[in-house]
């Protein structure tokens, strides 16, 4: 896939993420997911099982605020692309 049709792929997603979570509700979500999430701790735990479970909810909100935050450019940087494949710009 050429990397401008990535880029395309993602302002839409982007564009869906910012929609979905612009309203007041979106705001109370993002809020409570914030917290549930972990956005603001540590997702240490000495049980290797609880951390994997805290670090799956921290990578979620991660992606949430990275479509809010990051251009899709910069969403694109974190596509791999096919190896040996050279996409065009």
């Amino acid at each position: 896939m050429k990397r401008a049709d990535v880029i395309e792929q993602l302002r839409q997603l982007k564009a869906a993420y910012q929609v979905a979570l612009s309203a007041a509700s979106g705001e109370l979500l993002l809020r409570d997911l914030r917290k549930f999430c972990r956005a603001d701790a540590s997702c240490f735990d000495a049980d290797p099982r609880v951390h994997a479970v805290i670090e799956g909810r921290r990578e979620v909100w991660l992606r949430i605020n990275d479509f809010l935050t990051l251009s899709p450019e910069e969403l694109a940087s974190f596509v791999p692309s096919r190896q040996g494949h050279h996409d065009e710009s």
